[in-house]
């Protein structure tokens, strides 16, 4: 499946749950991103589990994604660093502080009600990295309430398929409307 078909499956409301192998990884989020911010004008939420702030920006600009029309919540910047604020971006202590992430995403969705946004999470599977699954599973349960309460665009959950624990795995799917899967 190619990114236009994922994001054509961005609707209000709707929640995806995509599977990578961890070589494309990088490759198929740009891809989505492109697609979906310059192609279809939406914008986006993106929260980083993975790679800090200024890496992911440098990164999406090379690819041509219109970081603009992205605002990020990084969690793991303040684990190496101490930063300032910048425009565009958040920085959460930590990535365990899953009520104040939540509290931002939930803050970027109500701003311009009208704009079309989705939640892009980076990545499902580093998050368990940080916090126990049951943990995870609630922080994940409460995003995509809220998101399908107030009926904004969607929520792209990536992970890496590769390494993966398939029985941790599926504790998500029942969150979700639809899982895809790209080579």
């Amino acid at each position: 499946m190619n990114s236009m078909n994922i994001t054509s499956d961005i609707k209000a409301g709707s929640i995806l749950l995509i599977g990578t192998n961890s070589g494309k990884y990088f490759n198929r989020v740009a891809s989505i991103l492109k697609d979906a911010i310059n192609q279809k004008g939406m914008n986006c939420i993106y929260v980083t589990f993975n790679r800090p702030y200024k890496v992911l920006v440098k990164m999406f600009k090379k690819e041509g994604v219109d970081v603009s029309k992205i605002f990020f919540v990084d969690t793991v910047t303040r684990l190496s660093e101490d930063v300032d604020l910048e425009e565009g971006c958040c920085f959460v202590d930590s990535p365990k502080d899953l009520t104040t992430i939540s509290l931002h995403i939930r803050t970027v969705l109500e701003m311009n009600p009208s704009q079309k946004k989705f939640i892009l999470i980076d990545s499902v599977s580093n998050l368990m990295n940080f916090v126990p699954i049951n943990s995870a599973i609630n922080f994940l349960q409460t995003v995509t309430n809220k998101l399908r309460l107030i009926e904004v665009g969607g929520s792209i959950m990536m992970f890496v398929e590769k390494g993966s624990n398939p029985s941790e795995l599926k504790n998500f799917r029942r969150l979700v409307d639809k899982q895809v899967v790209m080579a």
